[in-house]
């Protein structure tokens, strides 16, 4: 239960930080994508991914190395 709360509030933080005025960087997507996939929630993670583009953040070898790293762990394939 713990688990699915705190994955729930890492979904919601970068949008909190949008709304505070403060532009997330590629670090700030990175990690919490990172603790998302830990957590084994691949799809938030994914959604979080796609939306950095549209933030204005640039997605670098670091951000998909993430990404995909966390989808092997799962065992998801990745399509395109």
């Amino acid at each position: 239960m713990l688990v699915n709360c705190l994955i729930w509030s890492l979904t919601l933080i970068p949008s909190l930080v949008v709304a505070a005025g403060i532009a997330p960087n590629a670090v700030t997507y990175r990690t919490f994508i990172n603790a998302l996939c830990k957590g084994k929630s691949t799809g938030a993670a994914s959604k979080l991914f796609e939306e950095m583009p549209a933030q204005g953040v640039a997605l670098n070898v670091l951000s998909y190395t993430c990404i995909i790293n966390g989808h092997m762990v799962k065992g998801i394939r990745i399509t395109r």
